[in-house]
């Protein structure tokens, strides 16, 4: 019986132009914070590697919540959440190319789906669709950016 883990939830998720050495199919196990968050936080406790990565560096989140097709944005420079539109030039073919959660490209909504005072308040209290953070982190593919 195959793994959960080893379960390939998106059959053309990674473009090989970019990810030349990775299949294009989006397995389970990259879902949620991967090795190198974990290792630098020196926990896998999902909170954590997000008090590390979001608090202490401090990098901006996006979240693309596959289950949904939905990218989550948390800007840490203005305190925001956003949903990112797709990049109208997207040719449906990879997943992973359908947003662009890097400032100098992004799309947002014109506000902010929730505003927090800190990232403990976004911890806290953040919420999509009844989902918190720490659901959201484990069924996302994870993007970390300044």
């Amino acid at each position: 019986m195959e793994n959960d883990k080893d379960q390939v939830l998106v059959e053309n998720y990674w473009n090989p132009k970019f990810y030349p050495n990775r299949p294009a199919g989006l397995y389970a196990h990259q879902l949620g914070w991967q090795l190198d968050e974990r290792t630098m936080a020196g926990s896998d406790d999902p909170y954590d590697i997000f008090i590390l990565h979001i608090n202490m560096m401090p990098y901006d989140l996006a979240l693309h919540l596959v289950e949904e097709d939905v990218m989550l944005f948390c800007d840490n420079h203005w305190f925001g959440v956003y949903i990112l539109k797709p990049r109208p030039d997207w040719d449906g073919k990879y997943l992973d190319d359908k947003y662009d959660p890097h400032h100098s490209n992004m799309k947002l909504e014109d506000e902010p789906i929730y505003e927090y005072e800190d990232t403990n308040d976004l911890w806290e209290k953040f919420r999509y669709k009844g989902k918190d953070l720490r659901y959201l982190i484990e069924h996302s593919v994870v993007s970390l950016s300044h």
